[in-house]
């Protein structure tokens, strides 16, 4: 997907945000990685449990002064974690959600 939007003549980049034990810290990470790349508006993609943490940067109140967020694709992705955050802190696999 990335090369085809590539020859269309996006700019492109595939980011992990999965280390962050906050969504707090994920969106801050974001953040700090628009800065970096001097990234003024975007679109986002994400599929999974990638598409929950673009829901919840796109919702982050304060982004809009730094980011614009010009859409949204979605690809099986979840709209809550609150099962996968029950099961968290049973086996904490997925840290703090």
């Amino acid at each position: 997907l990335l090369d085809l939007l590539e020859s269309y003549g996006y700019c492109c980049y595939s980011i992990e945000l999965n280390e962050y034990k906050t969504i707090k810290r994920m969106i801050k990470g974001f953040l700090q990685f628009c800065a970096r790349e001097n990234i003024k508006k975007c679109h986002l993609i994400g599929s999974d449990y990638g598409g929950f943490q673009i829901l919840q940067i796109a919702s982050y109140e304060k982004l809009k002064n730094e980011v614009e967020i010009k859409s949204i694709i979605l690809i099986n992705s979840f709209v809550s974690v609150n099962n996968f955050a029950k099961l968290s802190l049973k086996t904490n696999i997925f840290g703090k959600l």
